[in-house]
């Protein structure tokens, strides 16, 4: 049986649609593209976080066991996402932005694209910068990829400030995720929530205390 429920505040209707609401938003990054890290993966029984940093990211990045801590700054995923396995998988980082792509060539690097998968007994404590081109982007998947399912959970500890950019992308929050954020907004293909995620709406972090998106759209 399916559940409606009503949402707060109501919302406008009868508003004029765009495509993509944050179209002039340059790419935080181009190929052919130089791996930095090639299907990076932590597996470690250990409880101190382990620190990567910015970089391109051949194969994309996994957390099967232990805390990853992204220190403040730019990942480039070239094909494989970013994954946690379950609730022994952590990812941690503030000031960063997330940027998940592909490369259809063979030089240097081949890698199909793949979509984001945390899984929601993951603690996910993730922010993006407050400065800077992409300040309040935390997710920023290619424009040019093709259709596909983000999906993000967490614990009743985790949380995603930042804003989800998957233009062509379906987006699924759930979990109790996002609890803590100051603000949490998402631009997808399709949306949807389960669980308890929650979407917080303080932008007074960002510069001049705006939101990215500098103004109200229907998008479909």
């Amino acid at each position: 049986m399916n559940t409606h429920y009503a949402l707060t505040p109501t919302p406008n209707t009868g508003v004029s649609h765009i495509t993509d609401p944050l179209s002039t938003l340059p790419v935080p990054a181009t190929g052919p593209y130089v791996c930095n890290q090639t299907n990076y993966s932590l597996q470690t029984n250990s409880t101190t976080p382990v620190d990567i940093y910015p970089g391109v990211y051949c194969g994309g990045i996994q957390v099967k066991k232990g805390t990853l801590n992204l220190t403040a700054g730019t990942y480039v995923l070239v094909g494989g996402g970013i994954y946690t396995q379950d609730s022994n998988a952590n990812l941690t980082g503030t000031d960063v932005l997330i940027y998940n792509t592909y490369n259809s060539t063979t030089s240097p690097y081949n890698g199909a694209f793949t979509n984001n998968n945390i899984s929601a007994g993951s603690t996910v404590q993730l922010k993006a910068s407050n400065s800077g081109t992409w300040a309040g982007i935390l997710f920023f998947d290619d424009r040019t990829a093709p259709a596909g399912t983000d999906t993000y959970g967490g614990n009743s500890s985790s949380y995603y400030q930042g804003t989800f950019y998957a233009k062509n992308e379906g987006l699924m929050l759930y979990g109790t995720s996002s609890v803590s954020a100051k603000y949490t907004i998402i631009v997808a293909n399709t949306i949807e929530l389960k669980g308890t995620a929650s979407l917080g709406n303080d932008y007074s972090q960002l510069p001049n205390g705006f939101s990215p998106l500098q103004k109200l759209v229907m998008v479909e």
